[in-house]
């Protein structure tokens, strides 16, 4: 499987979880080892694996940065409505 386009802005869409609180608050390492595993028996080797490769940086202007900011926040707006909606039937 290739996952070029999916993490084509640097943030990877099928990973939906963030490090323990603690390691995040003060970079620290944290339970790497089990993060890790967590992290492989919910996205799958193939995923984990494209994560821990060798990526080329991104060069975003800031009108990309702009636009794709714009994107995402038209899409939670759907995705609220679609909630809102659900909600009230």
């Amino acid at each position: 499987m290739k996952f070029r386009n999916v993490c084509r802005q640097s943030f990877c869409f099928f990973v939906c979880s963030t490090p323990p609180g603690r390691q995040r608050r003060q970079n620290k390492g944290g339970n790497v080892v089990e993060y890790r595993l967590r992290l492989l028996g919910k996205i799958g080797a193939d995923r984990l694996s494209f994560l821990e490769g060798h990526h080329e940086p991104v060069k975003l202007t800031i009108d990309d940065a702009k636009t794709i900011k714009r994107i995402y926040q038209l899409k939670l707006k759907d995705l609220r409505a679609a909630r809102a909606e659900k909600e009230a039937a």
